[in-house]
């Protein structure tokens, strides 16, 4: 364990509390140093409305925080000290973002997107987002608007960006210099590439079915998108904006991740419960594991225990590998689980009882870029 401890470690709270509650446990007083670098792992539970961070290397979480109803989406930025909480939630009431200092321990703000001036121009369903560079402002799309939006997160103001031409994104990444976003469509299989600084979009590349998510390689010169609905990968060239490769891959890939020096990917896949690590130059299998742990069933002849995995019922939701690029973090919302994967060889490390459905988590390093 670091000899700076950032946070006192707490028994953990589990159990949903009301909805719009905010409260932070072993919270940092305000101006309080707590020294960088400090890594960290985020984990939302949507089932639960909690975010949990953890220690690398310790069972439970140090701290727990209650948040606002339906978190569903996570984002932080390499090098910076906020994340960002999406509550999505099933209907038109009390969407909103939080803010959390990870550096003070806790919420900063929480934008609600609701206008009670104007209730027209209300959004609801935050769905995708990621941070500019510099951290001062959140790329937002939403369920109601096909815009992306702006969002300050010094007052919590937002504005719309540039008309995508669609609403409801599954996922967005923005390049390293903020110049560039690439918007990801579940429903039409579509990747939008915009250009930032000119607020236009230069091109839409149709991709394959279902595209539920999409990682920037560290380089910045390629994407890959997972197509649940085909069960493929696209590969798409950002030099010229076009798709190089589609090539099948296991059973609904739901989220990916690359390592920080680009060599490897890792695909987790919804329906199989499985994790799948690739070779990023050859696109080639190096190993696959599945993430579910053994579990009674009907044994047919041939067939033991052992080779009764769990599977389909696993639902592994979000992945996110550490910067030194050694392990990757799976939540699973079928298990209500947090699964630390070692990638050399590939091999399930530790399980981590999180909360109900956890949807999100992020290995991050506050204060220097993790390349991840």
């Amino acid at each position: 364990m670091n000899s700076v401890r950032i946070w006192t470690v707490l028994a953990v709270l589990f159990g949903a509390g009301p909805a719009g509650a905010t409260a932070s446990l072993g919270m940092v007083p305000d101006g309080v140093s707590l020294g960088v670098p400090s890594e960290v792992i985020l984990v939302v539970s949507q089932g639960a409305n909690r975010l949990a961070l953890i220690e690398p290397g310790v069972h439970a979480p140090q701290q727990v925080v209650r948040v606002q109803a339906d978190p569903s989406v996570l984002v932080f930025r390499n090098g910076g000290d906020t994340a960002a909480i999406l509550h999505k939630g099933d209907s038109k009431v009390g969407e909103a973002v939080t803010l959390f200092s990870l550096r003070l321990g806790r919420v900063l703000r929480v934008i609600d997107l609701a206008n009670e001036a104007n209730p027209e121009a209300s959004l609801f369903g935050p769905c995708a987002a990621a941070f500019e560079p510099n951290g001062a402002h959140l790329l937002l799309c939403v369920e109601s608007s096909p815009h992306l939006y702006r969002v300050s997160t010094g007052d919590g103001k937002y504005v719309p960006l540039l008309n995508l031409g669609a609403a409801g994104a599954s996922d967005i990444v923005s390049s390293a210099d903020g110049r560039f976003a690439w918007v990801s469509y579940a429903e039409s299989g579509t990747l939008v590439v915009c250009d930032l600084l000119r607020g236009r979009v230069l091109r839409r590349i149709s991709l394959g079915g279902g595209t539920s998510a999409i990682a920037l390689h560290p380089d910045g010169h390629e994407l890959w998108a997972a197509n649940a609905l085909t069960n493929s990968i696209s590969v798409v060239d950002l030099d010229t904006n076009r798709e190089v490769l589609e090539f099948p891959v296991g059973s609904q890939p739901w989220s990916l991740d690359f390592t920080p020096d680009g060599d490897s990917v890792l695909v987790i896949h919804r329906h199989g419960g499985s994790a799948t690590l690739f070779d990023s130059k050859r696109r080639a299998v190096m190993a696959e594991i599945k993430l579910g742990p053994p579990r009674k069933g009907e044994l047919g002849e041939g067939v033991g225990f052992e080779d009764v995995l769990g599977g389909p019922g696993v639902l592994p939701s979000s992945v996110s590998i550490a910067p030194d690029g050694r392990k990757a973090h799976v939540t699973c919302e079928g298990t209500d689980e947090l699964v630390t994967l070692s990638l050399a060889p590939l091999a399930i490390e530790r399980r981590r009882p999180i909360g109900r459905r956890p949807t999100a988590v992020c290995h991050a390093v506050l204060g220097v870029p993790s390349g991840s």
